[in-house]
């Protein structure tokens, strides 16, 4: 069964004897302490690491959710064999958006001059804030593959893959870049060709 959120799907974590969470209540730091820290436990036992206590954030950090194909199968609701099948049925077939007036997320509201983005727990890994030439130096938030699908055609027929970061900009403000455009297409259709046949 698909876990509903984040809490559930760390419960979920946490009951499969085949995987591990590993929780750092001591305090770290958001900058090169926290990256450092979590990328040392990837290369080991590679564990969902939780922070509880981030200095200079209110916030706790959860890091490493989908660092395995066992957690990705965990939070798809998909078998582990079939993770990819899965979730390129995912892509090809969203879920409808349902929009709702009241839900947990609409719980706390930030707006106005109360927006500050330094409050959340920003990481800057050991090669130093993000440095790609079309964000410029910031903090990076996160960087993700985005796959997308004209109207009207189909998954294989006409996809375009591109790799995007979002870097934080100052208080107030953050970038959105297309690093490479089509740099996945030349490095992961292969890959992607063969998951769907």
């Amino acid at each position: 069964m698909k876990p509903k959120d984040l809490r559930n799907f760390l419960a979920s974590v946490a009951a499969d004897p085949q995987l591990k969470i590993e929780e750092i209540n001591r305090p770290v730091h958001k900058d090169y302490e926290l990256s450092a820290i979590a990328k040392h436990a990837e290369a080991s036992s590679n564990p969902v690491m939780i922070f509880r206590s981030v200095i200079g954030s209110e916030m706790p950090v959860v890091s490493g959710l989908y660092a395995c194909r066992r957690r990705v199968a965990l939070a798809l609701g998909a078998a582990t064999e079939n993770v990819i099948k899965h979730y390129l049925n995912c892509l090809a077939n969203p879920v409808p958006t349902v929009e709702v007036e009241e839900a947990p997320v609409k719980e706390v509201r930030i707006s106005g001059d109360d927006i500050d983005l330094n409050r959340l727990p920003v990481l800057t890994n050991e090669n130093g804030r993000f440095s790609h030439r079309s964000c410029g130096f910031r903090p990076l938030i996160t960087v993700w593959l985005q796959v997308r699908v004209r109207p009207g055609t189909s998954l294989r027929s006409r996809r375009e893959q591109g790799c995007r970061a979002e870097a934080q900009g100052g208080r107030r403000r953050a970038a959105m870049r297309e690093l490479v455009p089509g740099i996945t297409n030349r490095y992961c259709s292969p890959s992607f060709e063969a998951a769907t046949s």
